[in-house]
């Protein structure tokens, strides 16, 4: 313990002295207190990421993240699954997560099999490239909820969408009969994209009861090419 000192004497020289060695060793402990806050400053720097919850996320935060990554590159959640036993779990647990997919950049029907399996029964979001045949989809039409087609094909238009609720068919040199999108067809449809042109022909005994859904969005190609604009 230090002994204190009367501020208001008058030091001699060996006072001074004293105090000057006294200064130095008190900045040598500070020196020392600083390092050895500096040390466990980068200690707690070390193992606080190891708490962090990102280490530790639940199945539902890993599960809405894996959706997401799903939406943007339906390929990445094969990736996921490679990662741990734990995200491997927790993305073969949540069905909904596969249940978007882009067949533009897949053309295994394994694989298109596999996506089918893993999402259970949720409402399937699916884009068709102009290649892929639309047969491929005969055994899931009950679940799309949102389909994206170059254009229809014939089959497609004796078949009943009962769940579809966002339809986009992209190709513009394409004739669609109203016929084929009316509601017997398409009774849950709520937003469509057409790009294709509206053949008005319809069958004369059906003219007076045709109808479509009640849509919310419509999207249709008034001039089939506005290259004269």
């Amino acid at each position: 313990m230090r002994h204190p000192i009367d501020i208001n004497a008058l030091p001699t020289t060996e006072d001074i002295k004293n105090s000057r060695r006294l200064i130095e060793v008190i900045e040598g402990e500070i020196r020392d207190l600083q390092a050895r806050q500096n040390q466990l400053q980068a200690e707690l720097e070390i193992h606080k990421p190891w708490i962090a919850p990102i280490r530790h996320p639940s199945f539902d935060i890993l599960s809405y993240i894996f959706e997401y990554c799903g939406k943007e590159d339906w390929k990445t959640l094969l990736s996921i699954a490679a990662v741990s036993r734990f995200w491997r779990e927790t993305i073969l647990g949540y069905p909904r997560a596969w249940s978007f997919l882009n067949l533009k950049e897949c053309d295994s029907d394994v694989l298109v099999e596999l996506f089918f399996q893993r999402s259970g029964q949720c409402p399937l979001h699916v884009y068709l490239p102009d290649l892929r045949p639309f047969r491929m989809l005969s055994n899931v039409i009950d679940r799309l909820e949102c389909l994206s087609i170059m254009a229809m094909d014939h089959d497609m238009k004796t078949l009943v969408f009962p769940n579809l609720k966002r339809f986009t068919v992209r190709e513009n040199d394409f004739f669609i009969d109203l016929d084929a999108i009316d509601i017997s067809h398409f009774p849950a449809l709520r937003h469509l994209d057409c790009q294709a042109r509206l053949g008005s022909g319809l069958d004369p005994t059906y003219e007076d009861v045709w109808s479509i859904a009640p849509l919310e969005t419509l999207s249709i190609v008034s001039v089939p090419n506005p290259a004269w604009i």
